[in-house]
């Protein structure tokens, strides 16, 4: 599973620092660790069960990280969106995720306040830390848990909502979660003692998640930037703000720089990164990818995939065949090589 993994990588950073998250300062792996411990301890008092909903609306901050992994190892399904997110996106995804605990801005709070009533939302906590119960104050007075409930590779981790269409969220499963971060350690291929630095604007999209524990099970320490600009890492990797929307859905170009050259790769939220641009320009369907091409389609077969539609029965079995296949849309064509080339590119 992935969070034994991150466990593991934490312990290794023991000492040193494995995150810089900006205004917070840096995170030793000692200090990560407790922090996700204290998030378990907070969640596990505030009576969570494995296979409840977690909706945290945040920008992308420490504490809002450890609720992640803390989500990992209690086995709740973690949810996030921004803090611009309107009252009416905000309710109907309370509607559709029925979270047991919510995690926001009082400014949220307050104008959400009547529909708040009427969810199932048992628990309510504001992030800011004021001495009054916020859930700040609520980790700083609880010790950190090794607990870890007894999850299973197919249960649910992740719900991701696209807000720019109706809500609607993909699923992904601890397993999926934990082939899209080997997956992106393979294609990064970050060393210990390196630093990564993250300027990806959707902190919790899967691409984003994964490549942030990549980094840690690379033993590659993570800077967190809001915008591409100076820094000292040995590898930035940013949103090239190069979109394209292919066979209804999104397809973003990740953009990567560094001492050692530059790159790119393609990442979409079905799946996470699928494939990266080679020498010549093309971009190649990773190899270690299961996939094929069908008709001058790519067609994902890998278990990094999303597992469907969150109480959409019908579009999950539309959108995922017999066996797990999902037909991307992407036109793609082999190559001599045997490699397989996308193309279409944002």
């Amino acid at each position: 599973m992935l969070m034994r993994e991150i466990d593991a990588a934490l312990a290794s950073f023991g000492d040193s620092r494995c995150l810089d998250a900006g205004g917070g300062g840096p995170v030793t792996g000692h200090g990560m660790s407790a922090g996700i411990g204290r998030a378990v301890s907070t969640l596990l008092s505030l009576g969570l069960a494995a296979g409840d909903r977690v909706l945290v609306v945040a920008d992308r901050n420490l504490d809002a990280a450890t609720l992640y992994f803390a989500c990992l190892r209690t086995g709740a399904a973690f949810t996030a969106l921004d803090p611009a997110v309107d009252k009416d996106a905000l309710g109907a995804v309370l509607d559709d995720a029925q979270p047991t605990i919510l995690v926001a801005p009082q400014a949220t709070l307050t104008r959400s306040a009547q529909k708040l009533r009427m969810s199932r939302v048992r628990t309510a906590l504001t992030m800011e830390r004021d001495g009054g119960g916020t859930y700040r104050d609520l980790c700083a007075g609880q010790q950190p848990s090794r607990t870890s409930m007894l999850v299973r590779p197919g249960d649910l981790a992740l719900l991701h909502y696209d807000l720019t269409r109706a809500p609607r969220a993909l699923t992904f499963t601890h397993a999926a979660l934990a082939r899209q971060a080997r997956l992106a350690k393979g294609l990064l291929g970050l060393r210990k003692g390196q630093r990564l630095a993250l300027a990806l604007p959707v902190w919790a999209a899967p691409p984003s998640l994964a490549t942030l524990a990549a980094a840690w099970m690379s033993g590659a320490a993570v800077q967190w930037m809001s915008a591409p600009g100076a820094h000292d890492a040995d590898v930035l990797l940013a949103d090239a703000d190069d979109e394209a929307s292919v066979a209804g859905r999104a397809m973003r170009t990740l953009s990567r720089s560094g001492p050692a050259g530059a790159g790119a790769y393609v990442a979409i939220d079905e799946a996470g990164l699928i494939a990266a641009k080679g020498d010549d320009g093309a971009m190649r369907v990773l190899p270690e990818l299961e996939s094929r091409l069908e008709d001058g389609k790519l067609v994902i077969a890998d278990k990094c995939l999303f597992s469907g539609y969150w109480r959409r029965a019908q579009d999950s079995e539309r959108a995922l065949e017999p066996g797990m296949r999902f037909r991307t849309g992407l036109a793609a064509r082999p190559q001599p090589d045997g490699s397989v080339v996308l193309a279409d590119q944002p």
